[in-house]
């Protein structure tokens, strides 16, 4: 399964993303956010890392809970 966004911060532009079984990324990795397959944005993995969750500031585009991270 891939990676989702489960939470936005509109106001402080950061989102949490659930990345179920599969291995978070380094703090500081730019991860790739898609909807519908078609690329949407860009977001910087930050600290807290949570087990399977993560915090990451987005960088670039419009993000959407639900939008896939990879």
């Amino acid at each position: 399964m891939a990676a989702r966004i489960v939470s936005l911060n509109s106001e402080h532009e950061f989102v949490v993303i659930d990345f179920m079984s599969r291995m978070v990324p380094a703090v500081g990795t730019r991860v790739n956010v898609y909807r519908n397959g078609k690329r949407v944005g860009a977001v910087r993995i930050t600290e807290p890392v949570r087990a399977q969750l993560a915090t990451a500031d987005i960088v670039e585009g419009e993000v959407h809970v639900g939008d896939e991270a990879r």
